[in-house]
């Protein structure tokens, strides 16, 4: 049996780096309810992504994607609970870009996976400091 001390040292697979990421993205979203900042923690999600991985160019794109992936799924159920169109589209309208919400979504998903790929990013370079891999 692998222990966690191991788990970490090793590098893992895409598919589980990705899994955790977005669970992280996930559990660390809910923060917004109580916090209004909640989503700058992406970047750690990022980060645990990235430091499983432990490259540099699969560490930010487990990061990128696992965040793109999370705000997904997060976007889908509050457009299955509430008016998020509508919501997205007030906020388009505050830029003059009238009736265009999908692309205040799409550029607040761009945003999270770059938060999100910059903390994988920096995770593979703590855990190759860490790990003294290169």
């Amino acid at each position: 049996m692998m222990g966690i001390g191991e788990f970490f040292k090793e590098e893992q697979s895409f598919l589980k780096g990705l899994l955790i990421t977005i669970l992280a993205a996930g559990l660390l979203q809910f923060l917004g309810m109580v916090w209004t900042y909640a989503w700058i923690l992406m970047v750690g999600a990022g980060f645990l992504g990235g430091f499983l991985i432990k490259k540099a160019g699969k560490g930010f794109l487990v990061g990128f994607l696992g965040v793109i992936i999370a705000w997904l799924i997060y976007f889908l159920i509050y457009w299955i609970i509430g008016p998020i169109w509508e919501f997205a589209d007030v906020l388009a309208g505050l830029f003059g870009l009238t009736g265009m919400g999908f692309v205040v979504v799409l550029l607040s998903l761009i945003l999270g996976g770059l938060l999100g790929g910059l903390g994988g990013l920096n995770g593979h370079y703590i855990a190759s400091i860490i790990f003294e891999t290169d």
